[in-house]
């Protein structure tokens, strides 16, 4: 078995790594006081002279805070200071700072009327001082300075309504979030759009407290809106990318904050000593930069998850839950930025490679309850799947699957560097490893394999700038990089043409250009999934001048049993894994041949794939959850069952007769 296989070659290596393991497990409690000491010593960011700077702003402004207090009656007596006349004569400069300080670098002159928005500004360090020791000090994860924006809201309305608004608006909010992913409203649009519809809330309220004669419904409307809207979208985020637990833990934390500022707010001391010591606002921000560097403890970050863990396993225990019922985390690896790298260097991935929204690939896992997020494909990805995806403790099996759809940054071969680091470091995925998208990425290799394997390909011929004479190929011919992955190709019919695509084509790529013989028949496509146990999906069948795909495809069969075992051959051929799309093309005579291996990238809603799956009687939602089954069986990821996972989808019989042909549109 594929899981009993993959478990059974890693063993000797696991059972050191499961010993190392239980030796940090068992000092534990050392590691843990150990970490924090060490950490007292600064992760080594400041330098000295940033040190020398910060310590000269704390000095400067508690020296002037302390001037302020000599003067007050409490360090005064009726003829001097009570400290003794020396002291008072080395304090004395002091003291006459402190009535400098007090008479004019102060805000106590501010109105009462106006101290509310002056208030405001003076709470931000305060604020933010206390968010960064909650996530930094603490690990109390919160949705960043949102906690101020609320308590401005507790201050003007009160905190028993606010909370009621924030709970009637954050429902509605999560009610509509399921509606604007399915239509695919962009950032800005989506931003608008939840804005209108908390001001229709709230004026909602004001209308509903006017008829109804309530003040403090009618109150409910003097919340701050673009508050409500933050925090709303930051709830919808979370919700996104987490589970609704840790949004709920999250905005519980948020609140907690707000209320915390929110009493400040009203402590009258406090902020009288703010409004006359503005130079405290400087010492709050050498103070945020400290903690970050030497108290970055993050106490509490695993509360969450080890409370959760711990009701999960009371659960368990009381409910006791099928093996094929407990689900694995998926880690979703894309590349939507180009950030991710230490410098540039080789060509870079155009945007049209670059993954746009894959939204519909989290709904279909979290609707079959896995814990997914997703991951960016750059330099951090093995630190932060190390966190999301640890091995067993016992046995050192892969603790979860990344379901790969990464294109790639930069460099030669850049759908291969994923893949490659996931292999060194022992993560199980899905798709093809790094040899199999190496040829891949190189069509000369491609073809040139499956010709090898007796597979039949287009005509093709290599050519190098050395080498640009006409090949004897018929017109008309298909020109391509070749290492071009799209289907990016020029088509020409006469010699004119061919040189001018030549001279373009060969301007910027230096591995050569590659010809192909031009086929202009049907477009067959077949989906294979499996590992040991291969299963072909329905035919899909398109022309070149046509815009949709028609599957089940009418197509006679003979011809439809010589193209499902050429895919199978070619899945073979090329070592795939999982899934994979074989795309072929009949000539003039009606033979098929070998165009095109497509793997990782082709799982798009509505493409061919999710077409031919639905023509199977595979749902989008099954299929995705197959190929994340095919690959953690293959690699021992907490099997669903002992057999191959392609026992989900139903068995396609090479030889069945074809379901009546209905014609699907593919998106395009």
């Amino acid at each position: 078995m594929p899981g009993n296989t993959a478990t059974a070659n890693t063993s000797p290596d696991l059972s050191a790594q499961a010993a190392q393991t239980q030796t940090d497990t068992g000092s534990s409690d050392e590691s843990w006081y150990a970490r924090h000491i060490r950490s007292l010593g600064g992760k080594g960011y400041l330098s000295t002279s940033d040190l020398a700077v910060l310590g000269l702003v704390a000095i400067l402004s508690l020296l002037a805070f302390t001037a302020r207090l000599l003067p007050t009656p409490t360090l005064n007596g009726a003829d001097g200071f009570i400290l003794g006349p020396l002291l008072a004569s080395l304090l004395g400069p002091l003291s006459s700072l402190g009535h400098f300080l007090d008479t004019v670098i102060t805000l106590e002159w501010v109105p009462i009327t106006q101290r509310h928005s002056v208030i405001y500004l003076m709470l931000l360090p305060t604020a933010a001082l206390l968010i960064t020791l909650a996530r930094l000090t603490f690990g109390l994860r919160v949705l960043g300075l949102r906690s101020v924006l609320i308590a401005v809201g507790f201050q003007e309305i009160g905190v028993g309504p606010s909370l009621v608004l924030i709970a009637v608006v954050l429902g509605g909010i999560a009610g509509v979030r399921p509606w604007m992913r399915r239509i695919r409203l962009p950032l800005y649009a989506r931003l608008s759009l939840i804005l209108a519809l908390t001001a229709c809330m709230q004026i909602f309220f004001l209308l509903l407290g006017s008829w109804q004669r309530s003040p403090m419904i009618f109150n409910l409307a003097f919340f701050p809106v673009i508050i409500l809207a933050l925090m709303a979208e930051g709830i919808a985020g979370t919700l996104d990318q987490k589970r609704p637990a840790t949004a709920a833990w999250r905005l519980g934390w948020t609140l907690a904050l707000a209320l915390l500022l929110y009493a400040l707010m009203n402590f009258v001391p406090f902020m009288k000593l703010l409004l006359r010591a503005p130079e405290l606002m400087l010492l709050q921000i050498v103070a945020i930069v400290l903690v970050s560097e030497y108290l970055d403890f993050r106490l509490l970050q695993d509360w969450q998850s080890h409370t959760w863990r711990l009701i999960s396993k009371y659960a368990s225990g009381m409910f006791p839950m099928k093996i094929e019922e407990r689900k694995k985390r998926v880690a979703i690896v894309r590349n939507k930025t180009s950030h991710g790298t230490i410098g540039r260097l080789g060509p870079q991935a155009n945007e049209a490679e670059r993954n746009a929204s894959l939204q519909h690939l989290i709904d279909a896992l979290r609707e079959q309850y896995y814990t997914v997020k997703i991951f960016e494909g750059d330099m951090t990805l093995l630190r932060e799947l190390r966190k999301f995806l640890p091995p067993h403790p016992r046995t050192g099996a892969p603790g979860g699957v990344v379901l790969n759809m990464s294109t790639g940054i930069q460099g030669v071969g850049r759908r291969v560097h994923v893949p490659s680091l996931l292999e060194m470091a022992g993560v199980a995925y899905t798709g093809a490893d790094p040899l199999t998208q190496a040829c891949l990425c190189d069509r000369f290799a491609l073809l040139t394999r499956l010709s090898a394997h007796g597979l039949p390909v287009p005509d093709f011929r290599l050519l190098n700038f050395w080498r640009t004479e006409l090949p004897d190929l018929p017109f008309p011919m298909a020109l391509r990089g070749r290492d071009d992955t799209d289907d990016t190709r020029l088509i020409v019919r006469t010699r004119y043409e061919f040189s001018g695509a030549l001279s373009r084509l060969m301007a910027d790529r230096s591995r050569g250009v590659l010809c192909e013989a031009w086929l202009e028949g049907t477009m067959i496509s077949i989906g294979v999934l499996g590992n040991k146990r291969l299963r072909c999906l329905p035919i899909a069948s398109s022309t070149r001048q046509g815009q949709g795909t028609e599957c089940p495809a009418t197509i006679d069969e003979q011809l439809a049993y010589r193209c499902r075992s050429l895919a199978l051959r070619t899945f073979r051929a090329m070592g795939c894994r999982d899934f994979a799309r074989v795309d072929l093309m009949l000539d003039a005579h009606g033979e098929p041949h070998v165009t095109g291996v497509h793997t990782n990238t082709i799982l798009e809603k509505h493409g061919a794939m999710d077409i031919m799956a639905r023509a199977a009687g595979l749902s989008w939602v099954q299929l995705i959850g197959t190929i994340v089954e095919l690959a953690a069986t293959r690699c021992g990821v907490d099997r669903l069952n002992p057999n191959d996972a392609t026992a989900i989808a139903p068995a396609i019989s090479p030889t069945a007769t074809p379901p009546k042909a209905t014609s699907i549109r593919a998106r395009a």
